[in-house]
């Protein structure tokens, strides 16, 4: 039987601890940073604003913890050049994963080269060993088909991970 402590070991070593308030400042971050190392292990990363990565590199330097940031966050338009203006910035300053929202609206209308483009694009602009993370905006594609296929989609493109939700939508992940 597996106790407490390993459970939450396990648990918290899964986490990206988070603060992509609107008001956040570098000493909410540097906050952020110190409680991702706690007793019990380190989190998995700290996803925060690209302007803060540079804050938080020398705080994790010597942690494990990984800085993941977003792009396209959260409109998920289809501004491709944009994005991947800020995916070379923040893989410059010392992210070591890009979050990158699905353009889920142009999913919606039917535009599924303009997702495949943007994300592949993303990927490739995700230097190794730079992780990519695709938030599919669940909430908003609301229809189980279109979330399989989104996802698929995203994996497909060369997404290392999958994940839900901006969390700042009308309705975000459920059940």
């Amino acid at each position: 039987m597996t106790d407490a402590k390993t459970i939450a070991r396990r648990a918290i070593s899964l986490l990206d601890l988070t603060n992509l308030n609107d008001g956040c400042t570098s000493e909410d971050v540097s906050d952020l940073c110190r409680r991702a190392q706690t007793p019990y292990g380190n989190t998995a990363a700290v996803c925060i604003w690209k302007e803060f990565i540079k804050t938080a590199r020398p705080i994790l330097s010597e942690s494990g913890i990984r800085i993941a940031t977003v792009v396209n966050f959260p409109a998920g338009d289809t501004d491709t050049p944009a994005v991947l203006g800020e995916v070379e910035t923040a893989v410059n300053d010392g992210a070591d994963e890009i979050d990158l929202v699905f353009p889920y609206k142009a999913f919606m209308s039917g535009d599924v080269e303009a997702c495949i483009d943007q994300i592949s694009r993303v990927r490739d602009a995700c230097r190794s060993p730079v992780l990519l993370k695709v938030i599919i905006e669940t909430g908003e594609l609301k229809d189980e088909e279109a979330i399989y296929s989104a996802s698929r989609l995203a994996i497909d493109c060369g997404a290392n991970f999958i994940k839900t939700s901006t969390g700042k939508v009308a309705e975000n992940a459920t059940p």
